[in-house]
């Protein structure tokens, strides 16, 4: 019986919820447990928020399988973007399909960014990819039952004016919104021909992650009314890939303007700071980094390196001046005690989320060409060929730290340039429901 290992799943993924889904259907005289596990009625029908109170302005959903609390570049786009849409005038409902890490602090943070939220776990869903490890054929194997269920009892009772599905394997759930409902897709990266970006970068393809073909991508933003592209290159891409047949706006992340922050002064010593989500890609960078840090003496000497974020799980050193901070309380009080903001990375695609982070709280950046891509940034400093390259400008404003204002204030000039965001805007206007 099918629905008994969904009620056993469920029991074992969320006892919390398994136990409201026992008791609303116990409380309910024309359909008892015995329902719970004949499978009479979607497995998540009970544990979903009932109808929003009608007096309430445009709604909208949004369905994301990365947890948007973690310290990742597509979890701060999903919360940026979400605060963005409340500042507009939305109210604001989720569907969590959860594949990230989930603590209790995730899910209170769920319910309280969210006006109705559901969390839903993947039972049907098949990751499926071909013999390389990397290409997926038919994307829509990612995303299962359960989550199509519930965001049909969503759209049914939501009354909402748009939704907004994050990556292409969620796509599926658009073809499930009532006509006059407003369809976004947001494609965080391109993962067309992925994979043999990643071999001409010299990395292996297994870093690529997922790797789709041009056919495949198109067939999933397609479902859209709206494609979400994250640069002006990619966006591009987009719009040949389906032939001009819907709008691609490429959106600004709407990070908010900390760039006011100013600078710690002097304390005899700099400090440098990266922060990093835990993904192979960002393991090899950082690791790679500190490496060429713990063999260089005028940094030892001077500076400090601050490695926040899940990468330093994954990072080890003895050299003092190299802390490993893990996870911070706030990204604020982590800025504001940084002289200087390092992206090691100089691989990979789409639009790097911890330079625009850096930028954001206005702290001098040094990144290569691939950190700042979609920043349109001139400067040398954010076009660094490799790391040794990093490494060399940090030890020259570890000697001249008087450089370090000039570069501040024209980080603060890149995030103002990079934050005009009117065509953005238009696009997620509130329309009549």
């Amino acid at each position: 019986m099918p629905s008994i290992r969904n009620a056993f799943d469920l029991l074992c993924n969320d006892p919390a919820l398994f136990r409201q889904r026992v008791k609303s259907n116990c409380s309910r005289l024309l359909d008892g447990p015995v329902a719970f596990i004949s499978g009479k009625t979607p497995l998540y029908r009970d544990i979903l928020p009932g109808p929003p109170p009608s007096a309430l302005g445009p709604r909208c959903l949004t369905v994301f399988s990365c947890n948007p609390f973690l310290p990742s570049g597509v979890g701060a786009s999903i919360r940026a973007q979400c605060a963005l849409l409340v500042g507009m005038g939305y109210s604001m409902d989720a569907l969590f399909y959860v594949r990230d890490e989930l603590s209790r602090a995730t899910r209170g943070a769920l319910f309280r960014q969210f006006d109705r939220s559901a969390l839903i776990f993947p039972k049907t869903a098949r990751q499926d990819r071909l013999a390389d490890g990397v290409t997926a054929a038919d994307l829509d194997t990612w995303c299962g039952r359960e989550l199509l269920d519930a965001c049909a009892c969503m759209l049914d009772n939501g009354r909402y004016v748009a939704i907004i599905v994050h990556q292409p394997w969620l796509s599926r759930v658009l073809e499930l919104a009532p006509g006059g409902t407003k369809k976004y897709l947001f494609m965080h990266d391109n993962f067309s021909g992925r994979a043999a970006l990643f071999e001409k970068q010299g990395l292996p393809r297994r870093l690529a992650w997922l790797n789709l073909s041009d056919e495949e991508q198109a067939r999933c933003m397609r479902r859209a009314d709206t494609i979400f592209a994250v640069q002006d290159e990619e966006r591009a891409i987009f719009e040949r890939q389906i032939n001009g047949e819907r709008q691609v706006v490429t959106i600004r992340i709407p990070f908010a303007d900390k760039t006011a922050l100013p600078l710690p002064g002097n304390r005899g010593k700099l400090t440098v700071g990266i922060i990093a989500s835990a993904n192979e890609n960002n393991r090899s960078a950082v690791e790679s980094f500190v490496r060429l840090w713990e063999r260089e003496p005028a940094l030892q000497e001077a500076a400090e390196l601050h490695i926040a974020g899940d990468v330093g799980r994954f990072i080890c050193s003895r050299e003092p001046s190299v802390h490993v901070l893990g996870r911070v309380e706030t990204l604020d009080a982590f800025y504001a005690d940084l002289d200087l903001a390092v992206n090691p990375d100089c691989s990979g695609t789409g639009i790097k989320v911890k330079s625009l982070e850096a930028l954001s709280f206005g702290r001098p950046l040094l990144c290569s060409s691939a950190g700042s891509m979609g920043l349109q940034s001139r400067y040398p400093w954010h076009n660094l060929p490799n790391q040794p390259a990093m490494v060399a400008c940090a030890v020259a404003l570890v000697r001249q730290p008087s450089l370090l204002p000039s570069l501040r204030a024209i980080s603060v000039a890149l995030f103002h340039q990079y934050n005009h965001m009117e065509e953005y805007l238009d696009t997620l206007r509130p329309t009549k429901a």
